[in-house]
């Protein structure tokens, strides 16, 4: 049997560092603030955004559910809302979007337009905590028994 060696010179680009918000840091919740944004307004509970954001599979990162240019007031996630867009279609704006802001406005208490935030999850929010609407027809143990780990990016 041969052995080879490989000897490679890497440079470190960046360094994510994401806060462990999980009991007991088991790292099955992961925050991070990439970016406070540099807007003049304020993001506090009970304002009016508009934002983008995504949940996707943590593997291999495919989107469960995308939405873009959403307004929803913040505080009042895991409900409809609406997108600014020509037809005002409705959306849902899940759950799992809130927390996330309200677990980084608790790290970092100035947040402001532009800002970034990224989560990961080991146990992601089921199908019909993401939306209600797309998950009807699945069966109900999949609809509220599915939680695969996945990564969320909320852009406000």
């Amino acid at each position: 049997k041969t052995q080879r060696t490989v000897r490679a010179e890497l440079e470190l680009l960046s360094l994510d560092l994401f806060e462990d918000l999980s009991q007991g840091r088991s790292g099955e919740y992961l925050l991070r603030i990439a970016d406070v944004g540099r807007g003049c307004r304020r993001l506090v509970k009970g304002k009016k955004v508009q934002g983008d954001f995504v949940v996707a599979g943590a593997l291999d990162g495919t989107a469960l559910y995308r939405v873009e240019k959403a307004i929803w007031v913040l505080g009042e996630e895991g409900q409809e809302s609406y997108v600014n867009r020509h037809g005002q279609r409705t959306v849902w704006i899940p759950a799992c979007v809130g927390r996330v802001f309200q677990d980084a406005a608790r790290l970092r208490p100035l947040l402001y337009e532009g800002t970034r935030l990224e989560a990961r999850l080991q146990a992601g929010p089921a199908p019909m905590e993401l939306n209600p609407q797309l998950a009807k027809d699945l069966s109900a143990k999949r609809a509220w028994g599915h939680k695969p780990p996945v990564a969320i990016a909320v852009d406000i």
